[in-house]
């Protein structure tokens, strides 16, 4: 260990092959325990950036913080946000795809074989203008409302098939 200056320290190391490995190590203590952050390989990392970084982890101990508590954490957050990145998304269905499902899986069940040609109708005239590109994970009872409201009186039965739809 060669130390540079306010804790900053050049860590040599020498493998069992003879290999020489240098690396920049910044050194402090809290409430006793001596505590160390890996700044960075030489020659990767130069003398002038090591020391930069240095100082950087001393303003961050003389604001009361732990410098490697503080990296941890950094590292976990951007391990974090990789994670969530890369985890796979939920398949998106809009109301439009649902609405064509729906009628398809009940159509064989409906006695009448113009329900089709009426549910289809009505989605398309009240439904799809306001919600039919909307994925139905984001509809909202507002937006289910909208659709509604304008025939709930003179169409009942028609605006509570459109609610059922949804779910």
């Amino acid at each position: 260990m060669l130390l540079d200056e306010s804790g900053l320290y050049l860590q040599v190391d020498q493998g069992a092959d003879d290999s020489v490995s240098k690396s920049w190590l910044y050194r402090y203590s809290i409430a006793g325990k001596c505590r160390a952050i890996g700044l960075g390989s030489y020659p990767e990392v130069s003398l002038a950036d090591a020391r930069n970084a240095a100082a950087i982890q001393r303003a961050i101990r003389a604001s009361g913080r732990d410098p490697l508590i503080e990296k941890r954490q950094a590292r976990a957050e951007l391990l974090e946000k990789i994670r969530a990145e890369a985890a796979p998304r939920p398949e998106t269905r809009t109301f439009a795809q649902c609405a064509t499902a729906y009628i398809a899986e009940h159509k064989a069940g409906w006695k009448n074989p113009k329900s089709e040609l009426a549910w289809t109708s009505t989605l398309k005239t009240y439904a799809s203008p306001v919600i039919g590109s909307k994925d139905v994970a984001n509809i909202t009872t507002q937006d289910v409302l909208e659709c509604v409201r304008p025939i709930w009186l003179s169409q009942n039965s028609t605006a509570k098939n459109l609610d059922r739809v949804r779910h």
